[in-house]
């Protein structure tokens, strides 16, 4: 049999350790009682009933006085507490009523207390068996004082538990998960040192949030000597971390106003194991403020038209139970991330006055990138020199008008500046002055000239002279002031300020043309010119290309050959350069053969060639004479330097003869320029192909 599970069993009508006692004490008490009423008031038969409820009241309160001393209110649910401390009065109150029924009648009154006095020895003695019984051989447990297992508890607060049937103090072990230091606080049954019913549990630190909380208790056995020893674990939940369920910049990510302020809407209050911190990049100055479940970022300087990236970090925080003070910082988690960008500073699209001359009475309209309202500008912009003037804002909003009174002065540069701070409706401002800078009409001048001034290589087909002015000008003035040199004749055209001069006649090649305006051209708005203005330009010059087929040499020292076999092939004759050696000769004398490892000079090379084609040899010629002959279509032969060989000038061939370092030939095949003024001559080298010289590396 195993006694320690029936008394168990038994163990739960009587839950409450006090009431134990209460119904040993009560039913003692009640007893004692009842002898001192037979003994000392059986007697006076003369009491009056008023008397004797009197002193039943006074057992009863005498009897509570106990409840009173533990302070333990009793638990409705346990009905059979009540019961077994009520009893024993029960049976008093009727052995009152028996007592008095039977003064008249010693022996049937003897009989009467008799029973009950019996009664209530048997109830005291059962009631004795039975708490003795259950206090010695139950099996203690563990529960939490007034709350369930997989509660949620406070953060930081203690846990009390409660014992089904006392232990010694000593023989227990309360250990916490999460680990950490705890203190232990007892309560003694009857200021007892060493017997407890129930203890509290105090951690130092409060418990980590969203936990499961392990309270162990090991040790644990029965008052019986000897008894088993078990343990007992109870569970319960570290209060959750609050979520953000919501900012006031959820959807916004662009046009944010500089001045606006983080808003984190939290999904319940705020705890203190809830530690939050913010990181934007670019790092930005804050004040972070927790109320409740909101809490408030307040950014110190956002700049304008930056994209920022916020990231919202959650930890849970470790703090001392009764300081408060933070131990340590756990389990830091991203929680929210998002990116906006502010509003970019207001500048200004365009002004009326920019680049151009308008009636003097015109208003200076400036069209701005944002709405603005007329009182922002209080103070925050001015124009110089200063004049009188009104200003407004226009129908759509962002145009700025200053409409001066009697008009802005001729020839005169002003400047409207709006200044550091003025602001839009949108919330941006202006970080630093922003100008504005005009001039009214003054002096006509000429802005430029198309083509423009010293342009080279003017297409021949261009066919229209354009000159822009400042300003609007009298157009008669103007077209009577043009001069063109040499001239082409032509007719005048206009475009707003624009005057055009359309050709009649195509430019010659390689000309050089000028542009001149005269003084006297009269304004519309300002002063009329008085100086003349000028521009000049090159038309392009001519390029001619004879179709003189391109040969390259194998080896060294045959360009004169190839040159001559390129010539010859222009005019359709086909040589080889084995038959052209044979034909000049080979010996010593380059001056009248063909010389091995060096060529030959341009006397047999030229009779050579005349043996085909009628030729002539010149020396001390110019480049325009190179020129005529392409145009005649006559290719030339010309011998050159080859630029590289060392050292120039003449030597000394084998044979005894004079050679020239680095002498070579190449094919003259066209010119660029005019034929009378070439600027370059195109050359067949049949070393390096095309090849285009300069007139000044000819000489």
């Amino acid at each position: 049999m195993d006694i320690e599970k029936i008394a168990g069993s038994l163990n739960g009508y009587l839950s409450i350790y006090g009431i134990r006692f209460l119904v040993i004490f009560s039913t003692l008490f009640f007893i004692s009682a009842l002898f001192i009423i037979k003994k000392f008031l059986s007697k006076y038969s003369s009491l009056k009933p008023i008397l004797l409820i009197v002193i039943f009241l006074v057992i009863i309160i005498l009897g509570g006085l106990p409840f009173i001393y533990y302070k333990m209110p009793l638990e409705k649910s346990n009905i059979i507490s009540v019961l077994l401390t009520l009893l024993p009065l029960l049976f008093l109150f009727f052995a009152f009523i028996f007592n008095r029924l039977s003064v008249n009648s010693i022996s049937k009154g003897k009989k009467i207390f008799s029973i009950s006095s019996f009664i209530s020895i048997s109830l005291t003695v059962c009631a004795l068996v039975f708490v003795l019984f259950v206090s010695l051989f139950a099996r203690p447990y563990v529960s939490l004082a007034g709350l369930q297992e997989d509660t949620v508890i406070e953060e930081d607060s203690s846990f009390k538990m409660r014992l089904t049937v006392p232990v010694m103090k000593d023989s227990l072990n309360v250990v916490i998960s999460p680990q950490q230091e705890i203190e232990i606080k007892y309560d003694f049954v009857a200021n007892s040192n060493h017997w407890i019913d129930g203890f509290e549990v105090v951690p130092t630190e409060n418990c980590p949030a969203d936990s499961k909380i392990v309270v162990y208790v090991v040790g644990l056995s029965s008052m019986f000597p000897g008894s088993k020893v078990h343990e007992q674990s109870l569970e319960f939940l570290a209060p959750t971390l609050p979520n953000i369920s919501s900012t006031n910049f959820d959807g916004i990510t662009e046009e944010v106003n500089v001045e606006k302020d983080l808003e984190i809407q939290l999904d319940k209050s705020n705890v203190i194991s809830a530690k939050w911190s913010i990181e934007i990049e670019p790092p930005v100055e804050n004040d972070v403020e927790i109320n409740g479940d909101k809490i408030n970022v307040n950014f110190k300087s956002l700049a304008q038209g930056t994209l920022y990236s916020v990231k919202i970090f959650r930890a849970n925080r470790i703090y001392n139970a009764k300081t408060k003070k933070e131990v340590s910082i756990q389990n830091q988690k991203l929680i929210k991330e998002f990116s906006f960008k502010t509003i970019s500073p207001p500048g200004i699209k365009s002004f009326n006055w920019d680049n151009i001359s308008l009636p003097n009475s015109t208003p200076l309209v400036v069209e701005l990138s944002d709405y603005v309202n007329l009182e922002t500008f209080t103070n925050l912009y001015k124009i110089e020199p200063s004049i009188p003037h009104s200003i407004s804002i226009g129908t759509n909003g962002s145009s700025f008008i200053l409409s001066p009174k009697g008009g802005f002065a001729k020839d005169t540069r002003y400047t409207l500046s709006f200044l550091k701070g003025l602001k839009t409706r949108s919330g941006g401002f202006f970080e630093q002055d922003v100008p504005v800078s005009f001039r009214t009409a003054g002096l006509v001048k000429v802005i430029t000239f198309s083509p423009r001034n010293g342009i080279y290589g003017v297409k021949r087909d261009t066919n229209r002279i354009s000159v822009v002015f400042d300003q609007p000008v009298d157009k008669a003035s103007a077209e009577t002031r043009f001069r063109m040199e040499p001239n082409i004749s032509g007719t005048f055209s206009w475009n707003g300020n624009t005057m055009i001069y359309t050709l009649s006649n195509s430019l010659d090649f390689y000309t050089k043309y000028t542009l001149s305006i005269l003084p006297g051209v009269v304004s519309v708005y300002g002063i009329d010119s008085n100086q003349t203005f000028s521009s000049s330009f090159t038309s392009e010059e001519q390029i001619v290309i004879l179709n003189v087929p391109q040969y390259y040499q194998p080896r060294g020292f045959d360009c004169n050959l190839y040159s001559a076999k390129m010539a010859l092939a222009y005019r359709g004759v086909s040589v080889s350069i084995e038959g052209a050696k044979a034909s000049i000769g080979i010996g010593e004398d380059p001056n009248s053969s063909w010389v091995n490892e060096y060529g030959t000079h341009w006397g047999p090379l030229s009779a050579f060639v005349g043996s085909y084609r009628p030729v002539s040899v010149r020396s001390g010629w110019n480049a325009a004479g190179l020129a005529e002959e392409i145009v005649k279509g006559n290719p030339s032969i010309l011998y050159v330097y080859n630029g590289s060989s060392q050292p120039i000038g003449a030597f000394e061939l084998p044979g005894g003869f004079t050679g020239y370092k680095g002498m070579h030939s190449e094919v003259v095949v066209g010119f660029t320029g005019r034929p009378d003024n070439p600027t370059s001559i195109l050359t067949n080298d049949s070393w390096r192909g095309r090849r285009k010289y300069t007139i000044g590396s000819l000489y």
